[in-house]
């Protein structure tokens, strides 16, 4: 007479381990694909937030009419990341270019001086266009270029 045994064979076991692999790989990389989607969207929002803010800034500057207003370290072309040159005015590096024409670079401090609280990156703007651009990142890891005016959103 057999003894009836009873347990998993090595067949069973080789199957749920293949399927547990399976199920946390399918979860990893749900996990990093969200975890992308979301530093992408918090970089947009700082992008629209920072473009509000030179809105608000460059408004009280046209009713004031007092340049300070206008903050950032000024830029000349060749120090704006060429992924941009499709983008920008080329009338603001001309000599005769007013002073809210031109391109400046809002690092972290004068961000703060102008208010702006909780972004990790430095900005581009030019204040009459309403532009921003990441200086540090041009463009997310799906390919999007990180650049608003008030007429366009290259990230749309």
């Amino acid at each position: 007479m057999k003894k009836e045994q009873k347990g998993v064979t090595l067949i069973a076991l080789v199957v749920m381990i293949i399927i547990i692999i399976v199920i946390a790989t399918v979860t990893t990389y749900s996990g990093v694909n969200t975890l992308q989607e979301s530093k992408e969207k918090k970089m947009i929002v700082e992008l629209e937030m920072i473009q509000h803010a030179i809105l608000e800034i460059y408004t009280k500057y046209k009713t004031v009419g007092m340049e300070s207003y206008l903050v950032g370290e000024e830029l000349s072309k060749d120090e704006i990341p060429t992924e941009y040159y499709g983008f920008i005015s080329s009338t603001a590096f001309l000599t005769t270019a007013k002073k809210e024409e031109k391109y400046y670079l809002l690092n972290q401090d004068i961000l703060k001086e102008a208010g702006i609280t909780n972004c990790d990156y430095t900005y581009i703007v030019n204040y009459s266009r309403g532009e921003v651009m990441n200086s540090e990142i041009q463009e997310t890891a799906s390919g999007r270029i990180l650049y608003m005016s008030n007429e366009f959103k290259a990230f749309e």
